[in-house]
């Protein structure tokens, strides 16, 4: 046999090789999944109709009740079908709810910020000269420096920055829960 004849051998053999190498692999793996899955039981899960339903206590929170905390169906309690527990609210009362509760919290979070900025803005807005004060209307001095209007402005400013900042977050917080933006205005 000459040297072409026995190259073209072993080429092949070379490309041929990992072919029936991971044949093999596989079929071994293969192999070892089956007998793994018949080792292993299979989680049995607990089916429930919709009569065991009704009966089931409401969960808060998605919080399971504690153990040994089962109610038993009242035998007198009529079974419709669809129904909802009494202590359950409905889609629209907690919808409603959530709306209420959104709306009250942005308009306490702009109510802060329009505060903050009146104050800022009366207090940016006056001018003290070395020596005088300011008084209100029953007499008594409330500004007594220039230093102190410094202050207070500042103070004033700061916390227009903190009222901003939350206001932004609290509408960021909205954004992340999918809060519909007609509930922020």
């Amino acid at each position: 046999m000459g040297r072409a004849p026995q190259l073209a051998v072993v080429v092949v053999v070379f490309f041929a090789w990992p072919l029936v190498a991971g044949a093999q692999g596989l079929g071994d793996a293969s192999a070892k999944e089956k007998q793994r899955r018949q080792q292993t039981k299979a989680p049995t899960a607990k089916t429930y109709t919709q009569e065991e339903l009704l009966t089931l206590p409401p969960l808060a929170n998605g919080e399971a009740p504690p153990p040994g905390d089962a109610v038993a169906p009242r035998p007198d309690a009529p079974v419709t079908e669809g129904a909802r527990p009494a202590s359950a609210p409905d889609e629209e009362t907690l919808r409603a709810r959530d709306e209420d509760r959104w709306r009250s919290r942005v308009a306490g979070a702009r109510a802060r910020v329009e505060k903050a900025r009146k104050q800022h803005e009366t207090l940016a807005g006056m001018n003290l000269v070395p020596g005088y004060e300011y008084v209100d209307e029953r007499g008594r001095a409330v500004i007594r420096s220039v230093e102190e209007l410094q202050k207070l402005t500042a103070t004033a400013k700061a916390e227009l920055g903190a009222a901003e900042k939350a206001l932004d977050d609290l509408l960021e917080e909205a954004r992340r829960a999918n809060v519909l933006p007609g509930w922020l205005r």
